[in-house]
């Protein structure tokens, strides 16, 4: 704070020259020099950095002023936090202080970080397991069903083939009766025998037309002929 500023001790009022942080800065740039508190009271008065208003003079102002939590009390808050000990090492005081808090806030901060970090691996860990399993899952599923596919189409192409089998049998059984009965011609008795020729023969043959190919029996199709008989 720059300008005149009040310095308020116990029942005692002083002046300062300056602001109140330069009067601090000064006073702990002094007790790092000469380490006492009685000569750095002295020096500053000697800068003309304080004057007394209640009848003390600079050169009369009492020793224990160099009490930390005294003068601190007057610089914004700087040192509330010091006990009222007379202790003349306010810097290596305030040092040790705020290397502590730094400790155990940087512990803090470890602990977090390292808290997080498991965590994240937990969930990290945990979701591959879920992963690994849907996917083995899923191979399972796409096997099972490969094998009752597999297995319904052997049925199917089984049956197919028992029937096919079947099939061709009565065709080729069928074949073979037309082809016999055009073959022996028609019945008749030694009686009628007369009555028949050559001619009437092959009438009778045109009634029954088989085409038969030299290929499997699938190939072998009867045609009847539209004549009736």
């Amino acid at each position: 704070m720059a300008g005149d500023s009040l310095l308020r001790r116990r029942d005692d009022t002083y002046r300062l020259s300056g602001s109140r942080r330069r009067f601090m800065r000064l006073w702990q740039e002094c007790l790092e020099l000469y380490g006492d508190g009685n000569e750095c009271l002295l020096q500053l008065g000697n800068q003309r950095l304080y004057s007394s208003i209640q009848g003390h003079p600079s050169t009369s102002l009492p020793s224990d002023l160099n009490n930390v939590n005294d003068i601190a009390q007057s610089t914004d808050g700087d040192f509330n936090d010091f006990t009222d000990n007379g202790n003349d090492n306010a810097a290596s005081i305030a040092d040790d202080y705020v290397d502590n808090i730094a400790k155990t806030a940087h512990s803090h901060v470890n602990n977090v970080a390292q808290f997080a970090d498991d965590h994240v691996n937990d969930v990290a860990q945990t979701a591959n397991g879920h992963v690994n399993d849907i996917a083995q899952t899923a191979d399972d599923h796409v096997n099972d069903i490969d094998d009752v596919a597999n297995s319904h189409v052997g049925r199917v192409k089984g049956v197919a083939k028992k029937q096919l089998y079947g099939l061709n049998k009565a065709i080729g059984e069928h074949i073979q009766t037309l082809k016999e009965v055009s073959y022996n011609g028609p019945d008749y008795n030694d009686k009628d025998q007369g009555k028949y020729n050559d001619k009437d023969q092959e009438k009778y043959n045109a009634k029954v037309a088989v085409v038969s190919n030299k290929g499997s029996y699938n190939d072998k199709v009867p045609v009847l002929s539209s004549e009736g008989y």
